[in-house]
């Protein structure tokens, strides 16, 4: 079709789901908080947003750029970005919880930081995405970061990701935002300190909050890291508010973990605490586990023999039999009778006879 308009409308009129180079207004922007960042934080939340699938269907998300609106430096305050998809409770958690896509690379004529080569499963409803970043360990106070997702730019125009572009990049080649560039809501602000006062941050990984178990004994595993120029010095879990040393299975506690024996049923809070080597200590958000043992089924009582239901025909023939005997047995006491009488019509015969003879003799 030589019109590319006609072909465009045909293919709404069509296929009226599809987005053809979605817009801002297309993505939904949660917004991430204004907040305070300090050096060699980690985990720090800078976008909060969901994708659209490019089709009336499954999508793929191959490639995104990223660039900082605020006046905070590439490198010298913002050492990584990294992107990660919801998992685990809805929400931003970071570390241990949320599905880690990767770590963007930065462009070198610094307009951004950009992922690509990605195959990330974009469902018909959309995906949520979160935007997190880390800062250099000697940043500039005050300095402020407020992250966008730039306009599309596809400079060869052929819908694939290339180092000099910008934007979206789905695997329908519906890529975006077309219109704009999208903006979190709300600033983020570097601040310094003269001495570390932030704590470790550890995470329990499983199990995950609000899990049921049904077993006597259980590894609890985690990970910890700690936040400014630290490490975890130890680690300690809680379970109902009593703690317990755990195991660091690396180095400076990254994955630890705690054999949890001689378990009842119940309902249970765990948490984490740690403490690194400049004294700064922490403790995490608490999770609910409820322990539950399969119930034994008792064995069935054998139920009684049902009696004998006679069936209506059945029943119809006995009370006929029961009908007949009667009547015979009526024939029979008739027939007794008479044969009584008969009997007594002989002996009276006989002794009338008798009698006869006598008189005669005399």
């Amino acid at each position: 079709m030589k019109n590319p308009t006609i072909f465009l409308i045909i293919t709404l009129l069509l296929f009226p789901q599809i987005i053809l180079a979605f817009t801002v207004p297309q993505i939904t922007n949660h917004g991430a908080p204004q907040a305070y960042f300090y050096p060699q934080e980690f985990d720090k939340l800078v976008l909060d947003i969901t994708i659209p699938s490019g089709t009336d269907g499954e999508d793929k998300l191959l490639a995104i750029t990223f660039q900082n609106q605020g006046t905070a430096h590439n490198l010298t305050e913002i050492s990584k970005i990294i992107l990660w998809q919801d998992s685990g409770e809805q929400g931003f958690q970071g570390m241990g919880i949320d599905e880690k896509i990767g770590t963007c690379t930065f462009f070198s004529n610094e307009k951004g930081w950009y992922l690509d080569d990605l195959e990330v499963v974009i469902p018909e409803q959309g995906q949520r995405f979160f935007v997190s970043l880390e800062i250099y360990r000697t940043p500039t106070r005050y300095k402020t970061l407020q992250m966008k997702i730039p306009v599309l730019q596809d400079l060869n125009q052929n819908g694939q990701f290339e180092p000099e572009d910008a934007g979206i990049f789905l695997a329908s080649q519906n890529n975006g935002p077309q219109d704009n560039y999208l903006l979190n809501p709300y600033v983020q602000t570097i601040r310094t300190f003269v001495i570390d006062d932030l704590p470790p941050k550890v995470v329990i990984t499983d199990p995950l909050n609000n899990t049921t178990l049904s077993t006597t004994t259980y590894k609890i595993l985690g990970v910890g890291r700690d936040q400014g120029g630290s490490t975890p010095q130890w680690v300690k879990i809680g379970i109902d508010d009593t703690w317990y040393d755990v195991f660091p299975t690396s180095d400076n506690y990254a994955t630890w973990e705690y054999v949890w024996q001689d378990i009842q049923e119940g309902t249970y809070t765990l948490k984490t605490q740690a403490r690194d080597w400049i004294g700064n200590t922490g403790i995490s958000e608490e999770i609910t586990i409820t322990v539950e043992f399969p119930k034994e089924e008792p064995e069935p009582e054998p139920e009684p023999e049902p009696e004998p239901v006679e069936e209506p025909e059945a029943e119809a023939e006995a009370e006929a039999e029961a009908e007949v005997t009667e009547e015979e047995l009526q024939a029979k006491i008739e027939e007794l009778k008479e044969k009584i009488r008969e009997l007594l019509a002989q002996i009276i015969q006989i002794i009338q006879a008798q009698i006869a003879g006598l008189r005669a003799q005399l």
